[in-house]
C-alpha cells in the first residue's frame, strides 16, 4: 500500500481525481497499521463538498469517518457516519456499498455489545450478500454472526459460521477475508478443541501470509502467546 499510495501523491499534482483518492486511502492504510487517531484527523481535514459530484468517493469518506470511529470506541458518531454513507449508497443505486454499510453498522454494535441488534444485521447483510453475488460482503457478514456467537461463549456456532466464511472466501479468491475469517476461526477453535490446535492454525497462518499488515500480525502473535501461555509452554520464538 505505501509504494502505491506513494504514486498517488506524486500524481497529485496534476490529478484532482489521484489527490481525492490519496486523501481517502491514506487513511485507510494509518487505520490498518493501529494509528486510528490519526486516520480520523486526516478524514476529519475534508468536507463531503470536497468530492463534488462524485457520490462514491463522498461514501468512501463518510464510510471511512466510521470505521475509524467505531476502532475508537465513539459508537453513536460512527453510527451517524455510517447511516449517511447509507443515504448516498441508496440514492445512487450503489447496492454493494449499501450491503457494505449495513455490515458495518453491525459491526459498531457488535464493538458495542448490542448483540441482538448485530446478529439481526449482519443475517440481513448475508443475505442481500448472496443476493449479489457479493463474497467478500458475505464473508464479512458470516465472520460477523461467528463472532457474535463466540462473544455469547457460543464456540461451537461460531466455528460453524467461521468455517462457512472461509470456504466462500477461499472459493472466491478473497485472500484478504479468508486471513481475518482464519484468525476467528482460530481463536474459536481454542475454546473448542484446545490450545495445540489453534496454535497451529495461528503458525499455518503466519507461514502463508506474507501480505499481513502490522496490526493484524502482531494480533496473531498475540493470540497465539497467549495460547502457548494457556498450556504454560514459552513455545518457540515468535518472530
Amino acid at each position: 500500500m505505501p509504494t502505491f499510495l506513494d504514486s498517488l501523491k506524486a500524481a497529485s499534482s496534476s490529478s484532482e481525481e489521484a489527490r481525492m483518492l490519496h486523501s481517502l486511502l491514506w487513511p485507510a492504510w494509518l487505520r490498518q497499521e493501529g494509528r486510528a487517531k490519526e486516520a480520523q484527523m486526516a478524514l476529519d481535514s475534508l468536507r463531503p463538498d470536497d468530492f463534488g459530484s462524485d457520490p462514491f468517493l463522498a461514501f468512501h469518506w463518510h464510510f471511512g469517518r466510521s470505521e475509524v470511529l467505531r476502532d475508537r470506541e465513539f459508537f453513536d458518531e460512527a453510527r451517524a457516519a455510517t447511516a449517511k454513507a447509507l443515504v448516498i449508497a441508496e440514492a445512487n443505486g450503489m447496492e454493494r456499498e449499501r450491503v457494505a454499510a449495513a455490515i458495518l453498522t453491525a459491526q459498531v454494535d457488535l464493538r458495542d455489545a448490542q448483540y441482538g441488534r448485530a446478529l439481526s444485521e449482519f443475517h440481513k447483510g448475508f443475505v442481500r450478500a448472496n443476493e449479489l453475488s457479493d463474497a467478500r460482503n458475505a464473508c464479512r457478514a458470516l465472520v460477523g454472526i461467528g463472532t457474535v456467537h463466540f462473544y455469547q461463549a457460543n464456540s461451537k456456532e461460531a466455528m460453524t459460521y467461521f468455517q462457512r466464511a472461509l470456504d466462500l472466501a477461499r472459493a472466491a479468491g478473497e485472500r484478504r477475508v479468508a486471513m481475518n475469517t482464519i484468525y476467528n476461526l482460530a481463536a474459536a477453535t481454542a475454546s473448542v478443541e484446545g490450545e495445540q490446535v489453534a496454535i497451529a492454525i495461528y503458525r499455518t497462518l503466519l507461514d502463508t501470509a506474507s501480505s499481513m499488515d502490522n496490526e493484524f500480525r502482531a494480533d496473531v502473535l498475540i493470540n497465539m502467546a497467549d495460547s502457548y501461555r494457556q498450556l504454560d509452554d514459552p513455545g518457540p520464538p515468535l518472530t
